[in-house]
């Protein structure tokens, strides 16, 4: 008897609505790995943190149509990776570690269709404790409960075949756009103390 997969795509989440900003915010703030403080403190400074931004994000998001574009896209990813039958997984669907879908209605809905495997791609190129870190955690927590085996995808970005796809799609880029044109690569900082700590981010 073979054994059911499904591959995950993981990503942050979003809110859907301006009304869901900030139990996003305090959805994220209250994840260990994001914000690495004692219980009691992380949700004091959490709350402190939620009530001063959320009305400033409010109004970047009302900027960009009151939504994160991000859900669309996750979406978008899934149904283009559909398309194509693959030989491994019999389902391929998405997650989000802050918003809904979450990883926990994710993995439920999976055990209720027999799925025995489950393989976690988190949408982040990268590794990095605060991110892939906590998705990976999550997905271990939740397998455990569901008697689940996961998998997890980690830095597919280092992956020579992504490269050059990357490559390719960046010359056709810059030959579009003639001579003179700049590249200006941006990537997210983390912390001091989380390098300390070990997270290898900086060396991706």
């Amino acid at each position: 008897m073979s054994v059911k997969q499904a591959l995950v795509l993981v990503n942050m989440g979003g809110p859907a609505s301006t009304e869901e900003i900030a139990p996003y915010m305090r959805a994220i703030f209250a994840d260990p790995f994001i914000l690495p403080l004692p219980w009691l403190l992380r949700g004091f400074v959490s709350n402190k943190i939620v009530k001063k931004r959320t009305q400033p994000v409010i109004e970047k998001y009302n900027l960009i149509g009151g939504k994160s574009p991000l859900l669309k896209w996750t979406e978008k990813q899934v149904k283009l990776m559909r398309r194509n039958d693959s030989p491994l997984f019999e389902h391929i669907t998405h997650a989000y570690r802050y918003t809904s879908p979450t990883l926990d209605q994710t993995f439920a809905s999976l055990k209720k269709g027999g799925y025995q495997s489950v393989t976690i791609l988190p949408m982040f190129p990268h590794s990095s404790r605060a991110m892939t870190g906590s998705i990976e955690h999550e997905a271990k927590r939740l397998a455990k409960r569901h008697s689940i085996t996961t998998y997890t995808i980690d830095a597919w970005g280092l992956h020579k075949e992504i490269i050059a796809l990357q490559s390719e799609y960046l010359k056709s880029a810059m030959d579009e756009a003639g001579t003179g044109a700049r590249v200006l690569f941006v990537a997210h900082g983390i912390p001091m103390r989380e390098v300390k700590r070990g997270d290898n981010y900086p060396d991706k």
